[in-house]
């Protein structure tokens, strides 16, 4: 019931803020997560090691509630990943390959 809870948590707050899309993918914690990364798509996590696979996989890591100097992108709170979120799409879009 908790990780119910919690996925209809996350969807809640991506749907509010526009970043859910068709294909995206919400995985439970014990789910190798880097077996579904195609290159540039986006990993939203809070461990590091989980970052650390899916940007070896091509993706895009950013470790959540985070505050640590890392060798990938860090967000303390929802507002800073918001951020974090918009600067790669965006980066991606003026690159001309946007992957969501």
């Amino acid at each position: 019931d908790r990780y119910i809870y919690q996925y209809r948590d996350k969807l809640q707050r991506c749907r509010m803020l526009g970043f859910l899309y068709d294909d995206s993918i919400i995985l439970a914690s014990n789910i190798d997560k880097n077996i579904f990364c195609q290159c540039g798509d986006i990993l939203i996590d809070d461990f590091g090691h989980n970052i650390e696979l899916w940007e070896k996989a091509g993706g895009v890591g950013i470790q959540f509630r985070e505050h640590k100097q890392k060798g990938w992108i860090t967000a303390e709170n929802y507002a800073e990943t918001i951020h974090k979120i918009k600067l790669i799409l965006s980066a991606k879009a003026v690159r001309g390959d946007l992957v969501v």
